[in-house]
């Protein structure tokens, strides 16, 4: 794993725990992404209506607040560990050997069905046209 990745697990984790939650999940790693603003994914969610503020306040009204306080372990969800996967594989479409910002949220908004998916919808957020903005980038690195 490399510190990118490491990065994003961090902070999904220290969201995770702001929202009392006992997992790191698909949310957690999209506000992740979202608070990093030096990133493109950050960007074009920010520029699409979704900034991290926004994200934030979104999820602590969809979201039920969890019932675990400190800095306890929490693991991923099975969805969380999959978008890992699947980055991974977007990584390698790309023709690089580690996982940037980029291609873990590729992964995480092309994920249907998911917790992150329902706050982008929520927001009114054209996803398509967010993934359509991060594949751009990804493609000219």
């Amino acid at each position: 794993m490399n510190e990118q990745v490491r990065r994003i697990i961090d902070t999904a984790k220290n969201e995770s725990f702001r929202m009392w939650h006992d997992h790191i999940g698909t949310e957690h790693l999209l506000l992740a992404i979202a608070v990093d603003n030096d990133s493109v994914a950050a960007k074009a969610l920010t520029e699409n209506g979704a900034s991290f503020d926004q994200l934030a306040r979104q999820a602590d009204q969809t979201l039920a607040r969890g019932k675990v306080q400190g800095h306890a372990e929490r693991p991923q969800t099975p969805r969380a560990h999959e978008v890992i996967k699947i980055a991974a594989r977007e990584a390698a479409r790309y023709g690089k050997s580690y996982i940037e910002i980029e291609h873990v949220a590729l992964a995480l908004l092309k994920q249907e069905g998911s917790a992150a998916r329902e706050l982008l919808t929520k927001l009114g957020v054209d996803i398509d046209k967010v993934i359509e903005i991060v594949e751009r980038d990804a493609a000219k690195r």
